[in-house]
């Protein structure tokens, strides 16, 4: 069954072969130095860093 994309997608590529298809997306950025677009806006709203972030994450 193919994946549902979302149409509402924030990242500017939209060329992408992931564009609008978030399980793909994240699991292409899984050892990426970049975050998808979704999460990195979303941190760039609170203002934290994705280091900050990966911190946060190993404390837990």
């Amino acid at each position: 069954m193919a994946e549902k994309l979302k149409s509402d997608c924030s990242c500017k590529r939209v060329k992408c072969e992931y564009h609008g298809n978030c399980k793909a997306c994240r699991t292409h950025h899984i050892d990426s130095k970049y975050l998808p677009t979704c999460e990195r806006l979303a941190l760039k709203k609170k203002g934290i860093t994705k280091k900050e972030d990966e911190k946060a994450k190993e404390l837990e």
